[in-house]
């Protein structure tokens, strides 16, 4: 995490909201040599690459729970399949 004194981050607050936006840059606010604020980036979810820890940390699948997940998948695939529908009716 890179340190910034309060004067730094007032005069380039767009670049720095830039650096942790778009590189995920960290950033500790100092004033008077402490760290008084920490700027990071918002939690925006998963990410595809974490994706098979997240399986991995799941517990197993077993008997019902199996059939339910699996009728489950078909209707979403199904769902996707079906036109997309005006609910305005115009």
């Amino acid at each position: 995490m890179k340190e910034i004194s309060i004067t730094e981050f007032a005069r380039g607050l767009s670049e720095f909201i830039n650096r942790v936006t778009y590189r995920g840059e960290t950033f500790a606010i100092v004033r008077g040599g402490k760290a008084v604020a920490q700027l990071t980036p918002a939690p925006t979810g998963a990410r595809v690459k974490d994706l098979a820890a997240i399986f991995d940390s799941l517990p197993p699948l077993e008997g019902d729970d199996v059939n339910a997940f699996e009728k489950e998948i078909r209707e979403a695939r199904a769902a996707l399949n079906e036109p997309v529908r005006d609910r305005w009716g115009s």
